[in-house]
C-alpha cells in the first residue's frame, strides 16, 4: 500500500472518529436503492489527493442488475456524505472513492465471499463527477 497518510479508522455503528480533524458519524444510512449502510473505514490515500469512504450494506448482491441499482447509491454516498466531509478538509481530495460491500472486509486484500463495488468521482466547484476506473 503506497502513499497512505492521514487517520485511518474502522467503525462500528453509532461511533464518531476523526480523519484530518473531521468527526464523521457512522450511523446508517438508507440509500435510494433501499440498502442500509454503515460506514466501515475512510482513508486518505495517494498523499490526500484521494478520500476514500468504504461502506458496508447486508444485502447487497452482485451481478449487472444489482450494480445497476446502486448507482444512485454510489452518486448519493459521494454527493451527501463525502462531500461535506471533503468541503471541511484544510486540504480537498482531488477525487472520492466509493466502496460498498456486504460484509466488512480488509483494504486491498481479495475476498471472494465478499461481493464489492466500487465508484470514482472528481470532485469539481464543489460536485461529485463520476469517473470511469
Amino acid at each position: 500500500m503506497q502513499g497512505v497518510i492521514g487517520e485511518v479508522a474502522a467503525v462500528s455503528a453509532g461511533a464518531v472518529f476523526a480523519v484530518s480533524g473531521i468527526a464523521v458519524a457512522s450511523e446508517a444510512v438508507i440509500l435510494p436503492s433501499g440498502l442500509q449502510a454503515s460506514l466501515h473505514e475512510t482513508r486518505l490515500d495517494d498523499e490526500g489527493r484521494v478520500y476514500r469512504l468504504r461502506f458496508v450494506a447486508p444485502g447487497f448482491e452482485g451481478g449487472e442488475a444489482a450494480l445497476a441499482r446502486i448507482a444512485d447509491d454510489m452518486a448519493y454516498l459521494c454527493r451527501d456524505v463525502a462531500l461535506p466531509e471533503v468541503a471541511a478538509m484544510a486540504a480537498p481530495p482531488e477525487r472520492v472513492v466509493i466502496s460498498l460491500a456486504d460484509k466488512a472486509a480488509e483494504f486491498g486484500e481479495y475476498d471472494p465471499a465478499v461481493t464489492q463495488s466500487f465508484e470514482a468521482f472528481r470532485v469539481d466547484g464543489g460536485r461529485c463527477i463520476w469517473e470511469p476506473f
